[in-house]
């Protein structure tokens, strides 16, 4: 039995979106008070001023009950209020629910309580509690004036749709200028999303002022170029960190004391990589990565000076981090594809025996696990699962040979550490927008801002407060760099950029180009017309900070998915470029990973999951005005749509693995690459990826028929923290997100001491 989601039509969305009831001046509810039984509400600050101290609602709650405070002791149906609160917006039936419980809250009353607000079955709600509505505060105790018609926004809505309005204005003139007129007589309702309007699909952020004070701290580095992936020796006196030259392609360690005063290489010269340092539990020696292009070692060498020592092999410098036990007994990593185990499966090696034990714990089939961190007391392994750029946090107990989940994000973990008590991680995360520090307590899971942004590899000393990680100054752009040219021309910076853009992918008729930017000061969808290169981009979206990826456009290239993240929760959008709309597909309980669209717009798989289950592949048909989400049971991480044969490309969790279905989900064939693929694209009967080549990245394409790869382009500058690129449908050009400079510098704070 399948499990199923129904979501709200996009043509009845539209059909509420041309109401035609009249709606009165914003003016007048703002200078207005409803009292509703014993309580006084200020419309205009959307206040309960009667409470102390006063209980603040939302304008989209007063709204509703304002319309039942005009039909007071009659029924009004849910469809009424959809058309007359949401006319502008395009949500799904449940928002009404939700705001009757938030009245029923705010008012005090139980949510299944009927004394305030009467759920009448399959008809609608109504107020039970005599309400009135006044001009002024003292007129509450005169004579009863009549309720306003319908509900008017609150300044912040006002607001909301001005913007709108701005962007819609912006689109038209760019887009269809002879009907700009007719477009900005309408622009107040142009462009109102879901996201904007309607946030119970999505949290809102933690406001600033109920956050800590920002943990201070200071910079240990200053020089320009990159260093990163700190860490900090156990007793917090000197931090080893990883220096990049870009001139000469290359990664050296150097060890500096924490106050700052001295620093030394690790190595005079290295002919290899030198990535990921670890120290040893008693700060004598240091392990890392070594690698060229033939060769990967974990290796150890004392940190005063003196001979390298092996310590295990490692299956590629990029992505197969590890850690060092407390007593130096053992070194645990991630074990990569092997005949008996196509899956990450953490180990250890008992490095005295020189012998490689998988360790005993319960794994989900489709789950991978990286990055193992021993606790100071040497009982757990703190490590995520899944691949990036969504993962969750984990804890094994090596006691009791059990796992125990501690996140439910879904997000990018750029780095984690124990703190020396075993009982709290400070980590990087961005479930809340951007790469940030936070302290989770690891018996109940609770997470806690430090405050600290743009962070990446926080690094904790087990025998003091010290706290180190890199402090990133990036800044990014967007390339077109083309596959056909034999000279292999320079690659040609995407107009318009700021240094915040990223994630562009081509239009379907390879037209259009759309994007991720900050520019406007959250992450917004951007277009630009390729045909038109003078042109400046234009905002085709209206989100409030969500983390947004995954950009998919339809065949017709007339409508883009947009995967919009914040917290434990993430929305599957649908932007039509046509009508101006963008609306929330999946519903809330749905975690999804990546999407594409089918055969037809109307025609969706996702990679997606429930809490605390495995990915797996999901469908979603338009039936008769609704959208139909299906788990068809199938393990899944990544999906893509072959138009070549109308098949699927499915990636079940291994990362490597590539299977091959048909429309009836009958597996045609399967294709296992010896790289392990970053990213990857499908154009035609192609798989295009990315995956180490050399010293750096290289794009591949694979045969869907054969299973050949071949390498196509090396020495690409791509961001390897989260690769992302787009093949032209001519399969002519590729975008690349490239950093163009990067200055992240080490810095180090000290946690107070309520949080060892």
């Amino acid at each position: 039995m399948h499990d199923r989601a129904i979501l709200k039509s996009q043509n009845t969305s539209m059909d509420r979106g041309l109401s035609t009831k009249k709606v009165m001046p914003p003016g007048a509810i703002a200078r207005g008070f409803l009292q509703v039984g014993d309580d006084i509400i200020d419309c205009g600050a959307s206040r309960i001023i009667s409470r102390d101290p006063p209980v603040k609602i939302t304008p989209k709650v007063l709204a509703v009950l304002l319309e039942l405070a005009r039909h007071q002791g009659e029924t009004v149906a849910r469809d009424t209020l959809l058309d007359t609160v949401w006319a502008e917006t395009h949500p799904t039936p449940d928002v009404v629910k939700q705001a009757i419980l938030e009245i029923r809250r705010a008012l005090e009353y139980p949510a299944g309580c009927s004394e305030i607000v009467e759920t009448i079955p399959r008809l609608g709600y109504r107020l039970l509690v005599k309400a009135r509505f006044s001009e002024t505060l003292e007129g509450l105790s005169e004579p009863e004036l009549d309720l306003p018609e319908s509900p008017a926004p609150s300044a912040l809505e006002t607001g909301s749709q001005q913007i709108s309005a701005k962007i819609a204005s912006t689109w038209t003139r760019w887009l269809l200028p002879s009907t700009a007129a007719l477009v900005l007589s309408v622009a107040a309702w142009l462009f109102v999303s879901s996201a904007k309007e309607d946030r119970s699909s999505l949290p809102v952020p933690m406001a600033q002022s109920n956050r800590p004070a920002p943990l201070s701290y200071r910079l240990l580095t200053s020089n320009l170029g990159r260093e990163s992936m700190p860490a900090i020796s156990p007793d917090g006196s000197r931090v080893a960190y990883v220096v990049e030259n870009k001139a000469e392609q290359s990664t050296r360690i150097r060890i500096q004391t924490s106050d700052g005063q001295g620093t030394t290489w690790l190595n005079k010269t290295s002919e290899s990589q030198e990535i990921y340092p670890v120290w040893s539990g008693d700060g004598a020696s240091l392990s890392y990565i070594r690698a060229n292009d033939h060769d990967c070692a974990i290796v150890a060498r004392p940190a005063t000076g003196g001979d390298e020592k092996l310590l295990g092999r490692c299956w590629s410098r990029f992505v197969q981090l590890f850690d060092w036990s407390p007593d130096r007994k053992y070194l645990a990593l991630s074990q990569y594809p092997t005949p008996s185990n196509k899956l990450g499966h953490m180990t250890e090696i008992d490095l005295e025996k020189q012998v490689e034990t998988y360790l005993d714990y319960p794994k989900p089939l489709a789950s991978s696990d990286y990055e193992p961190h021993y606790s100071p007391d040497g009982r757990f392994i703190a490590f995520r699962r899944g691949v990036q750029p969504v993962n969750d946090l984990f804890v094994y107990d090596r006691l009791r040979h059990v796992t125990r989940q501690l996140t439910d994000f879904g997000a990018s973990f750029k780095g984690f550490t124990w703190t020396p008590s075993s009982k709290y991680l400070v980590v990087s995360s961005n479930h809340e927008g951007i790469s940030s520090l936070y302290i989770i307590d690891v018996a109940d899971g609770k997470i806690s801002p430090l405050g600290i942004e743009d962070a990446e590899y926080p690094s904790m000393a087990r025998h003091s407060q010290n706290l180190v990680f890199a402090k990133t100054r990036v800044t990014k752009r967007i390339t077109e760099n083309s596959l056909v040219a034999t000279n292999r021309p320079k690659a040609t910076v995407f107009q318009g950029s700021t240094g915040s853009d990223q994630e562009a992918v081509f239009s379907e008729n390879n037209d259009y180009l759309a994007l991720v930017s900050n520019r406007s000061g959250v992450e917004q969808i951007w277009l630009s017309d390729r045909r038109h290169p003078e042109k400046e981009l234009f905002q085709i979206s209206s989100f409030n900070g969500e983390r947004l990826s995954q950009l998919c456009w339809s065949s017709d290239s007339g409508k883009l998915l947009v995967l919009a993240s914040m917290g434990n929760q993430s929305g599957l959008y649908s932007i039509d470029l046509a009508r101006r709309t963008q609306i929330l597909l999946t519903p809330k309980d749905m975690q999804v990973m990546q999407a594409t669209f089918g055969e037809s717009e109307h025609d969706i798989w996702l990679a997606a999951k429930k809490r605390g289950a495995a990915g797996t592949l999901w469908h979603g048909e338009w039936r008769e005005g609704q959208y139909v989400f299906s788990d068809t049971r199938l393990m899944a991480t990544e999906v893509r749509w072959i138009a070549n044969g109308k098949r699927l490309l499915v990636n079940p969790a291994s990362r490597n693995e590539y299977q091959i279905y048909d429309r009836d989900l009958k597996l045609i064939k399967s294709h296992t690459i010896n790289l392990m693929p970053l990213f990857s694209r499908v154009r035609k009967d192609v798989l295009w990826y990315l995956g180490v080549a050399g010293n750096g990245f290289g794009l591949y394409r694979m045969s869907l028929d054969t299973g050949k790869s071949e390498l196509v382009r090396d020495g690409l500058d791509a961001q390897w923290s989260y690769p992302w690129f787009d093949i032209s449908k001519d399969e002519k050009y590729v975008l690349l997100t490239e950093i163009e400079r990067d200055d992240t510098d080490i810095a180090i704070a000290s946690l107070p001491s309520e949080i060892r």
